[in-house]
């Protein structure tokens, strides 16, 4: 393998505590009815959580990831996300105590 720096090309995506905050948020999820089918680690900023028969979660890892998950299960027990034939295109915790989302039409 051709190396560049101290570790090898694809050798190390992330930090093995941000990979195993990923498989306990993941836990978390399943445990609200959001049943993770892929995670996209696009950057610091932008971590997206595909969820089977909805839309997407975006995360930024600069923020602690349960903060951001105790905002999500708030916004999640709003009367719009809690309607029967809600679902969501996406929800967005990147920014604070703020949860954003867009509902599919």
């Amino acid at each position: 393998d051709e190396k560049i720096g101290t570790e090898p090309v694809g050798k190390v995506m992330m930090p093995e505590t941000v990979l195993k905050e990923l498989v306990s948020m993941t836990k978390e999820l399943d445990k609200e009815n959001l049943h993770v089918y892929e995670i996209e680690y696009r950057s610091k900023d932008e971590i997206v959580f595909k969820i089977e028969h909805n839309g997407r979660i975006l995360f930024n890892e600069r923020r602690p990831l349960e903060q951001s998950f105790s905002n999500l299960t708030a916004a999640l027990k709003s009367e719009v996300l809690t309607a029967g034939t809600s679902t969501f295109e996406y929800i967005d915790t990147r920014f604070g105590n703020k949860v954003f989302y867009k509902l599919r039409k």
